[in-house]
């Protein structure tokens, strides 16, 4: 017996074996196991896209990642760490100082600051030269009001109402990872990227975080319940 997975007629993941196109593929780091490496393609490739392709975030930028702790957050921050960009990210309470030791300049507990707390706080009401919304949602309206004027966001999710974006000149991206599997292009764009993430990987620029429950490839409904929950923390990695 098989759980499938998948999407526009193409096999997921949530198999015991599967055939997969070799353009999508790389070798898996050295230095991780199976469980580690499986946490990295989705989340790994929506993060460069982002960060690298779509703001181009540079060295010494002001980059504030909303969700630093989640699955493509926690990437997100090591990557523009390792880029070498001053990096704010929101994350609660309890995993302010786990967002610190992935690389983060400044952790923002977003249930006790509001934005303009800490945009006048870190920016001088001046705002961030760009913003990586992993939160998405309504929380949209608060990477809008975070950026600075000219500004670039990129989040994760469809918005609903463009017009902050006019009103402050953004430059506006919405990273969407599976393109190419519905369109059926740039599949090999993505298994370059994720070669270069895999040389970080095992250069140690990025670890994988992984959250600490245990789901079986059997246990898929009380792994999206755990998801769902928020109370997740890094990738939720089911087990064979």
């Amino acid at each position: 017996m098989v759980v499938r997975g998948g999407i526009n007629g193409i096999d997921g993941a949530l198999a015991e074996y599967m055939l997969v196109d070799a353009d999508l593929m790389a070798h898996k780091p050295k230095r991780l196991s199976m469980r580690e490496a499986a946490a990295l393609p989705l989340v790994s490739i929506t993060a460069w896209e982002a960060l690298v392709e779509k703001i181009n975030v540079q060295k010494n930028d002001s980059l504030l990642v909303h969700g630093g702790t989640g699955g493509v957050g926690h990437i997100a921050v090591q990557l523009a760490k390792y880029i070498g960009a001053q990096v704010y990210a929101t994350t609660s309470a309890h995993t302010l100082d786990l967002v610190k030791q992935l690389g983060a300049d400044h952790a923002i507990d977003y249930r006790e600051e509001t934005v303009a707390d800490y945009v006048k706080k870190y920016t001088d009401n001046r705002g961030f030269d760009a913003v990586f919304d992993t939160v998405a949602g309504q929380n949209i309206q608060n990477s809008f009001s975070a950026v600075r004027y000219n500004g670039a966001v990129a989040t994760i999710l469809p918005i609903e109402d463009p017009l902050p974006i006019a009103l402050k000149g953004l430059s506006f991206h919405s990273v969407l990872q599976p393109i190419p599997l519905f369109h059926g292009v740039g599949r090999k764009r993505h298994g370059g990227i994720l070669r270069k993430i895999a040389e970080l990987v095992d250069s140690e620029a990025i670890s994988p975080l992984l959250d600490d429950s245990d789901f079986t490839i059997w246990e898929v409904a009380q792994a999206h319940q755990r998801l769902s929950s928020g109370e997740a923390t890094g990738k939720i990695v089911l087990s064979i």
